[in-house]
């Protein structure tokens, strides 16, 4: 290609990569606002308050974090270079003028700019395997993915958008190495270097995400097949290929090896599976020594004229004592096979209650082609065509096409079984468009010559680009309106509330000092409670990784008082956030390994659409009083059970979408931990004592609070109070003038203050 060419196809990613990113940028005004910057999910916020505390500290990185999953806190289990690599933009694009150093901007700002850099490699890797047109043609479709786009939009700084550029590194290197080891000289430089940078990228790969290990997977199944193959054929091209593995894998090892060794990131190390570990140390070592089993009996038959029983058992004999060596060594290694395999395909019991996480063709629980019609196009479809197609040729094919459509097939697969990688299979998606409509536009142009048939080719590639795109266009309508997940309104209100009315905990900047208390939610909002609100989360985005989640499970699901009261108590809680959670209950109930039938009854109805309706079971748990009925008594026409030790703080303005109830419900309520105020008082033995007072919560609702009880055999009676008497001009939440205590028929007035309710004082009641 002359130099010309270059400077146009590097002139053309530029302009594409351009585009791309102003793509992402469409919805800017819904993230960048008058009020403040807004992120889009909640794993979202969790990276920038770790941003922020990697700012504080740099470049020191803190090795545990009790922010997350209090009052155990959580290590560094989450992939340690996203944040790293944020802190670092951050810190460089602080030393410009012109950048006021506003860290939740530039957080928002990065996305379209970082994710659509995934480009260049993929332009790269298909321009070696396809040729310079297909790669451009890749290149449009590839910033043009809905499913790539959603993951890089502004306003999502998140590890995803990272994945696919690594990625497409990775594959790239390797093709370029495959490509060498396929011209039979091993022993050339070039190959031990592609291979070794492969090597390296597949590594970094794993300090972004953890899911690289399933291109680590492809590159070693690769290379097991080209050695075995070529095994078969005269000459040593399988050499060359066991030493593009084999240096590819031992520099995996090498690389991780050093990180752990060194530690830089705080990692927690051991031999499970984890973000980063000896786990995948072992992991890339087996590969070597199975490409070494392999090479070695290769060898011996063709180059020693060993039988081949003789040289399978030798290969098998190598291998096996390896294994046999790490068994020993390291023997959770391989119970970590089994819980990546949970994660990775999909059998983790908390990943498979997310959407992501599901089957791709079934992600809401029942077979349909929209939603991945909408987000991956027509070229998903195509995809696997033009993989089977290639797949046809590999006869003649070259070792970069035959790695392209290994790791095709491979991502598919896992793709299909878990929907999580589509972020990254948009690589093969737009590769094998560009093959795709490249193939097409060829045979056009053969058929019309000259310039005639060049433009008849562009233009049926440009139409059929359109048409492949067709299924995407409500998306597109509606990327101007993608705005913040959930968080705007009532949420962000309650968050704020929290953070500015509620006793602030120490440390946030210096999460590796365990703080005053916790803040107990859905593990949705964990994100959210930590970086708005700022306040410890006991159930977190990282699910059952960490501590919290199985915590906040048996929390909603609980039925028995003291139980309720316990869970609370042993996690350091002194708020909870309660929303409608009817339809995670029987999840819940899978994670801590109970019974998930009974909560709700799920109907599809006429038009497809599903509805969930209560079940019986619903309205045995204690945080459905408390939601429906702010933990009061009632009989009819729904019973609820009063809920002692906690009282209502904060609800919000917005109403709550559950239906069928006579009272208002709020979509947020905060309730406060309390030791409640205990008045002691005497009337007659068996005599009936109550109390009873208005409540005004914050937005000005009414309801009562009620209790009984008795004289004792000695005279003496007990009443718990949890709400004070509160000035209601504040817009506090209180009883309104005071409580009435009846004693037996006779009726008095009482104060009770908030410090008697904190503090758990005893108040003397005469007759």
């Amino acid at each position: 290609m002359s130099k010309r060419n270059h400077i146009l196809n590097a002139v053309a990613i530029a302009v594409i990569f351009i585009a791309g990113a102003c793509i992402r940028l469409i919805p800017w005004d819904n993230f960048v606002t008058s009020t403040g910057i807004y992120f889009l999910e909640a794993d979202n916020y969790e990276h920038f308050r770790k941003v922020r505390v990697l700012l504080e500290q740099f470049p020191s990185i803190p090795d545990h974090d009790f922010y997350m999953g209090f009052p155990i806190g959580t290590g560094n289990i989450w992939a340690p270079l996203t944040d790293f690599s944020f802190a670092v933009i951050i810190k460089l694009l602080s030393l410009l003028p012109s950048i006021n150093g506003d860290i939740a901007y530039i957080l928002a700002v990065l996305p379209p700019f970082v994710g659509t850099l995934a480009v260049i490699p993929l332009y790269l890797w298909c321009k070696e395997t396809f040729g310079c047109k297909a790669a451009l043609i890749a290149s449009i479709i590839f910033i043009l993915l809905p499913a790539h786009i959603f993951t890089t939009v502004v306003g999502r700084p998140d590890n995803e958008l990272f994945e696919p550029i690594w990625a497409g590194i990775t594959f790239c290197l390797y093709a370029l190495s495959a490509s060498e080891a396929e011209k039979g000289e091993p022993s050339g430089k070039r190959l031990v270097v592609l291979s070794a940078l492969a090597g390296l990228s597949a590594a970094v790969s794993l300090l972004y995400w953890r899911g690289a290990v399933i291109w680590w997977s492809i590159l070693g199944l690769y290379s097991v097949a080209m050695v075995f193959g070529y095994s078969f054929k005269d000459g040593k091209r399988w050499v060359g290929f066991f030493i593009s593995g084999a240096v590819a894998f031992f520099t995996m090892a090498f690389v991780i090896a050093f990180v752990l060794v060194f530690n830089p990131f705080s990692l927690k190390g051991g031999t499970e599976f984890n973000v980063v570990s000896w786990f995948h140390v072992i992991t890339a070592l087996l590969a070597v020594a199975s490409l070494g089993a392999l090479a070695l009996a290769v060898y011996l038959k063709k180059e020693r004229s060993a039988g081949l029983g003789k040289a399978a058992v030798a290969g098998i004999a190598l291998l096996s004592a390896v294994i046999i060596i790490f068994a020993f060594v390291a023997p959770s290694f391989f119970k970590g096979i089994t819980e990546g395999l949970g994660v990775v395909g999909g059998g983790n019991k908390w990943t498979s209650t997310i959407a992501q996480y599901k089957p791709l063709l079934f992600a809401n629980g029942r077979f349909g082609i929209k939603e991945p019609l909408v987000f991956s196009t027509i070229f998903l479809f195509i995809s696997p065509i033009a993989l089977f197609s290639l797949s046809r040729q590999w006869r003649r094919a070259s070792a970069a096409s035959l790695f392209f459509v290994f790791a095709g097939w491979t991502l598919l697969a896992v793709t299909l079984i878990n929907g999580r990688y589509e972020n990254v299979y948009t690589l093969i998606v737009a590769g094998a468009g560009g093959v795709f409509l490249s193939s097409v536009g060829g045979l056009i142009e053969a058929r019309v010559d000259g310039a005639k048939g060049r433009a008849a080719g562009t233009s049926a590639i440009v139409a059929l680009v359109i048409v492949g795109l067709l299924p995407s266009v409500s998306f597109y309508k509606g990327l101007p309106h993608t705005g913040p997940f959930l968080i705007q309104g009532d949420l962000e209100d309650t968050l704020f509330w929290i953070r500015d009315n509620t006793s602030a905990t120490s440390n946030y900047l210096y999460p590796q000092e365990k703080p005053e208390y916790g803040v107990l939610a859905q593990w949705e909002f964990g994100g959210w409670i930590e970086a708005m609100a700022k306040r410890p989360s006991v159930a977190t985005v990282m699910g059952t990784e960490t501590h919290g989640m199985k915590e906040s499970a048996g929390f909603y699901l609980a039925t028995d008082e003291r139980e309720f009261l316990k869970i609370i108590d042993d996690n350091g809680v002194k708020y909870f956030i309660l929303s409608k959670t009817l339809a995670d209950l029987p999840e819940y109930a899978a994670i801590i390994g109970e019974d998930p039938t009974g909560y709700v009854n799920r109907k599809v109805l006429p038009d497809g659409s599903e509805t969930i309706e209560t079940g019986q079971r619903f309205f045995d748990l204690l945080t459905t009083s408390l939601y429906l009925n702010d933990g009061q008594r009632a009989a009819s026409p729904i019973p609820f059970r009063s809920v002692p030790g906690v009282r209502l703080v904060y609800e919000s303005n917005g109403q709550s979408d559950f239906k069928g109830l006579p009272q208002e419900v709020k979509k947020y309520k905060v309730f406060e931990r309390v030791k409640g105020a205990i008045v002691k008082g005497a009337a007659r033995p068996g005599e009936p004592v109550a109390m009873a007072g208005l409540v005004m919560t914050n937005t000005g609702r009414k309801f009562f609070v009620t209790g009984d009880t008795s004289a004792d055999s000695e005279g003496v009676f007990y009443l718990s109070f949890f709400y004070p008497n509160v000035d209601m001009r504040a817009g506090k939440t209180g009883i309104v003038s005071g409580y009435v205590v009846q004693v037996g028929k006779k009726k008095y007035d009482l104060q009770v203050s908030e410090k008697d309710i904190l503090e758990g004082n005893v108040i003397l009641f005469g007759k």
